[in-house]
């Protein structure tokens, strides 16, 4: 695993709660989740609740996005594999991963990046 997306999940799972956002029939679908750390290049997203008229979610492309006090998270990625048990849990495999800090100067303010990691196989594979 890359040292940067370490540095990034470390903080992504530390926050744990998150907004999953992907599209359902070209409507924009918004989901709380709770996140877990899934292994190299994945995360576990736990769904808080029910999908709306049972939709299956697998091999959607979704964005993950947190905010925490002024640190902001985003990844981009797919959903790898989808587990009905108790809650709907779904492996999410990540493309891009970024790490922005909000900062201000006066009544300006800007988000300024800290980390970004950029898997190298996903940007082969949509070239």
């Amino acid at each position: 695993m890359s040292s940067k997306l370490k540095v990034i999940l470390q903080e992504v799972i530390s926050v744990q709660a998150g907004l999953l956002r992907f599209h359902h029939r070209e409507k924009q679908q918004n989901l709380q989740v709770r996140v877990a750390f899934g292994g190299d290049d994945t995360l576990h997203c736990i769904i808080k609740g029910e999908l709306p008229h049972n939709m299956k979610i697998g091999g959607k492309k979704i964005h993950l996005i947190q905010k925490h006090n002024d640190n902001y998270f985003f990844i981009s990625g797919y959903i790898l594999r989808e587990v009905q048990q108790s809650s709907r849990v779904v492996s999410i495999g990540i493309s891009k991963a970024s790490w922005f800090i909000m900062k201000r100067r006066g009544s300006v303010s800007w988000l300024r990046e800290k980390h970004t990691y950029e898997n190298e196989m996903g940007k082969m594979a949509v070239a």
